[in-house]
């Protein structure tokens, strides 16, 4: 009686190929830029739209409650929305978010800059090892983003329970 053979699973090579590492970097660089640049222009909008209607707002309700023929609560209502607007901002943290994620978008277009015209870090390197160095290079820009979120993934020193 014969053994079932099982069909093994290719096994990745232990060297990529160049070509196919300079293809991988690349393409997680492109990903990671689309995301970068989509939230950004999310961000943006939210903040300044926040905070656009959280000015606007403020200076019509001492106006409103000027005008005595204006219903006392109609200012409280705009005022009521004005802690809303306040408190989205503050929860979401949309211009902090921004601002993030903006610097770290500028930075791996920086990075894929330098890499294509074979500058700074990227002088006199194999194609190869370029292409290593970049994708290192870009998880490192990521991961320095990635930190503000996760402060838990950093190391802490070891706490003892008593």
């Amino acid at each position: 009686m014969q053994k079932a053979v099982q069909p093994q699973s290719p096994q990745p090579p232990s060297v990529t190929p160049t070509e196919t590492k300079r293809k991988i970097a690349l393409e997680r660089w492109q990903s990671q830029k689309d995301y970068y640049s989509k939230r950004v222009g999310s961000y943006k909008r939210w903040h300044l739209g926040l905070q656009l209607y959280m000015g606007v707002i403020a200076v019509f309700v001492p106006v409103l409650l000027s005008i005595s023929e204006v219903p006392k609560i109609i200012p409280s209502i705009l005022s009521a929305t004005i802690a809303a607007a306040a408190v989205i901002e503050n929860v979401n943290r949309y211009g902090e978010n921004w601002r993030t994620f903006r610097t770290t978008l500028e930075s791996l277009k920086r990075e894929r800059i330098l890499y294509d015209i074979g500058a700074d870090v990227y002088k006199d390197l194999s194609v190869d090892d370029a292409a290593t160095l970049f994708a290192t290079r870009t998880e490192d820009i990521l991961r320095t983003e990635w930190t503000g979120y996760f402060p838990s993934d950093q190391q802490q020193p070891n706490q003892t329970k008593r």
